[in-house]
């Protein structure tokens, strides 16, 4: 079955509105998982929304969201060749605190490699997401196709999730010629890395598939990868929690075993 990613797109961006709406009442509905991370209603209604949406387009393809059964989870991903990974408020708590940008993650993996990564940022109204080799950027009604141009001659442009960078991630960032070093919240450093506005991303703290995939979708395309800490591309069949990882925007940026 040829799935349309700009189908898939349009739903990140209906479910931006679920956001949105969330993000505008003065209090939002906040529990803890049992891991003690927090969900809001908001995740709860996108997750359904998306799931929903993606089964009436694709029935046979199974889809695997944060806020679904983690049992489950980890049956679809270690036992399908094809399934969606869906993340539907990734920075949870940039949205509940009102203090930084959060994004809609839904990307499909085939054989463990992520083949279509969709990135929408509600606050900025932009979608971003892959096809063939090329990304493109959903706003204000248009679409237009990123052909960032990279310059690596004067460092790297580091995009980081804080600036209270731990010993492991400063040890990293001595390998490197460093231009620049920003902290961005949630996946939104993948679209900005897809944008040219960002080299490089090493991340030494817990995340997930759901986290990662549609953003590696759109390196991909456009010619760079995550790997892991034995140097080789990320991939997803095998458990929900990512290793360690560094991204980078362009494979020819040389990343040894960390």
């Amino acid at each position: 079955m040829k799935i349309n990613p700009v189908q898939i797109a349009e739903i990140a961006i209906d479910a931006s509105k679920i956001a949105l709406k969330h993000y505008s009442l003065d209090d939002l509905e906040v529990t803890s998982k049992e891991d003690h991370s927090p969900v809001t209603a908001a995740d709860i209604e996108i997750s359904e929304f998306i799931t929903k949406r993606l089964i009436a387009i694709a029935p046979s393809i199974p889809v695997i969201s944060e806020e679904d059964n983690q049992t489950l989870n980890l049956y679809v991903i270690r036992n399908s060749d094809l399934f969606w990974l869906v993340d539907p408020i990734d920075g949870t708590w940039s949205f509940i605190n009102r203090d930084g940008v959060f994004v809609i993650n839904i990307a499909l993996i085939k054989n463990g490699d992520p083949i279509l990564g969709i990135i929408n940022s509600p606050l900025h109204g932009s979608t971003y997401y892959n096809l063939d080799d090329s990304v493109y950027k959903i706003e204000n009604a248009a679409n237009t196709a990123l052909n960032p141009k990279r310059n690596f001659s004067k460092g790297l442009d580091f995009l980081v999730s804080d600036s209270n960078l731990c010993q492991r991630s400063q040890d990293f960032l001595s390998r490197y010629k460093v231009k620049t070093l920003s902290p961005v919240p949630s996946a939104y450093k993948f679209a900005l890395m897809v944008e040219g506005q960002g080299d490089i991303y090493p991340r030494f703290k817990p995340t997930f598939s759901w986290d990662t995939a549609s953003g590696h979708a759109l390196l991909k395309a456009v010619g760079g990868e995550i790997f892991s800490p034995n140097a080789t591309p990320l991939k997803y069949n095998h458990t929900l929690r990512n290793p360690n990882f560094v991204a980078v925007a362009d494979a020819t940026i040389k990343v040894d075993k960390f």
